[in-house]
């Protein structure tokens, strides 16, 4: 998909526990260097923020969007229960974010 201006638009999915930034977060730094890149940062979880504000410090070139996927309410307490992982399937299939 092609942004305005012909910048390819890509997004990088942080969907599951806050230590899979550390995994990602060198190949989104190295695409927001690149001026041709429109690179949207998506979460799911809010305990990944400070994380990413953390190894993002710097090694961002171009200003990057941040975007939280919707959870539903029965998402949420179970994903603070820690019941059943991040619940990053029914996040992903919520009709909300199956819009974008």
């Amino acid at each position: 998909m092609s942004g305005g201006g012909g910048r390819l638009r890509l997004a990088v999915l942080y969907g599951a526990e806050p230590y899979q930034a550390y995994h990602v977060s060198d190949i989104a730094a190295a695409l927001s260097r690149d001026p041709d890149v429109e690179l949207t940062i998506v979460t799911v979880d809010p305990a990944i923020d400070p994380l990413l504000a953390r190894l993002e410090a710097g090694e961002f070139t171009y200003p990057v969007a941040h975007e939280r996927l919707h959870s539903s309410l029965t998402t949420r307490l179970l994903r603070r229960a820690r019941l059943f992982g991040n619940m990053k399937k029914q996040v992903l299939a919520h009709p909300r974010n199956l819009a974008r």
